[in-house]
């Protein structure tokens, strides 16, 4: 079979390896991206400088486990912890700040959260990374001027489907933490269904282990 041949073959769901990398990678569905991730830095820097916050905490072990706090305007807050995108290989805490200006002021804890990358970190690594910056939150929030038992979670993209995870199983068990710890969830333009990512020719099977 001649490569584009091999292109057009139905692989999965009706549709071809480039049919899935097309609707899955952003950089082919988003003609500048670059200056998008370049408002974003810029903002967010703009933000962390001018808001009142907390970098840099640690909530692990592994040096990705860090995160950002911006207080709300008062105290005992809901928090709403931010999980950022990029694929599970790129993407940071550090370009999630800019929504602090605008959520604190309505009373909302803003938490940017990093967390181990491929392909140094395996998805169920990202997964347990995210769970244990939850559990720290609950256990610590209350320090920050958050309300531990209004925790919600967002996420974006990666950041979307990590955020999936959270919500679908009993992690808590592990944990002993409360069933409910989470009590609501965002999510925007998560990737929910990894088969299609192994059938677009991305290479995650082994980066995600």
């Amino acid at each position: 079979m001649n490569e584009t041949n091999k292109d057009k073959k139905i692989v999965y769901m009706g549709y071809t390896a480039e049919d899935l990398a097309t609707q899955l990678d952003v950089e082919k569905t988003i003609n500048d991206l670059p200056a998008y991730q370049q408002e974003n830095a810029e903002m967010s820097n703009n933000v962390a400088t001018r808001l009142h916050c907390f970098r840099d905490i640690q909530y692990g072990h592994d040096d990705p486990q860090k995160l950002d706090i911006f207080p709300a305007i008062a105290n005992n807050a809901p928090i709403l912890v931010d999980i950022h995108g990029g694929g599970w290989r790129g993407g940071s805490k550090n370009m999630r700040s800019f929504p602090a200006s605008s959520v604190t002021k309505a009373g909302i804890m803003w938490v940017p959260i990093d967390y181990g990358l491929a392909p140094n970190y395996s998805i169920h690594q990202m997964i347990d990374h995210v769970r244990s910056a939850i559990v720290w939150l609950y256990l610590n929030g209350s320090g920050y001027g958050g309300d531990p038992s209004r925790l919600y979670v967002s996420g974006n993209s990666a950041g979307g489907h990590l955020t999936g995870c959270i919500l679908m199983s009993d992690w808590h068990k592990i944990f002993g933490v409360p069933a409910d710890i989470v009590k609501g969830a965002c999510v925007i333009s998560g990737v929910y269904d990894l088969q299609a990512l192994v059938h677009a020719g991305y290479g995650y099977n082994n980066e995600l282990g």
